[in-house]
């Protein structure tokens, strides 16, 4: 099945843009990001659901997206499928791949049901522990489909495997990939005009 091409750019949930005066980020929650942003100096924009940042720290920013999340919204996509050895992560936290989490628990009996994108396919999550100090916990073999990953966080995982991941196996989506260039092409587009538009400036300053 086809997809269109801001559907698929979107897909993995992350974009970065130039606004005006400022440069914006649309990312999953992930709590490394949200404290290296504040030391940026980013403000949460609970309207608009982006991150914003003044525009002459764009090259920080997307390093910074790219450094949380392997990717700043503008590289392709895919699918992995991520083998789990058996494993107990206290509060759920750093239960993630390539920035993103992959399920949604709130205490020892709320249970761990995966957020949108993922899928379960085999073995299982759960959650236990006590009260106080409650855990997320995966079953040995559980196997986890995520969809919108950045294909370099992707083939970074692949190469050094993060904790507790036994196996990761990356699937490739030819119309994602089609529109991810599609994309790409409309920014260099936009970049072209906000140099000719600089360079109409400064040609009238220099006259």
């Amino acid at each position: 099945m086809s997809v269109n091409a801001s559907a698929a750019a979107n897909a993995s949930g992350i974009r970065t843009s130039n606004r005006g005066d400022i440069v914006t980020v649309v990312a999953p929650f992930n709590e490394v990001f949200i404290r290296k942003a504040k030391e940026l100096g980013g403000r949460w924009d609970a309207h608009e659901g982006w991150w914003y940042f003044p525009a002459d720290l764009t090259p920080q920013v997307r390093d910074l997206v790219v450094d949380v999340y392997g990717d700043d919204g503008t590289g392709p996509i895919c699918t992995v499928d991520i083998e789990f050895e058996e494993s107990s992560w206290r509060h759920g936290k750093d239960f993630m791949f390539a920035g993103r989490p992959i399920v949604k628990a709130w205490g020892r009996d709320s249970g761990a049901a995966p957020v949108l994108g993922v899928s379960i396919l085999a073995g299982e999550i759960t959650t236990g522990g006590s009260v106080k100090n409650w855990t997320v916990r995966v079953k040995d073999g559980t196997i986890v489909r995520m969809r919108g990953v950045p294909l370099r966080a992707a083939e970074k995982a692949q190469g050094a495997l993060p904790e507790k991941v036994r196996r990761v196996t990356i699937h490739l989506d030819r119309d994602a990939l089609l529109a991810t260039k599609a994309d790409l092409e409309k920014r260099i587009n936009e970049l072209q005009s906000e140099l000719d538009s600089i360079n109409a400036k400064l040609s009238d300053n220099i006259v």
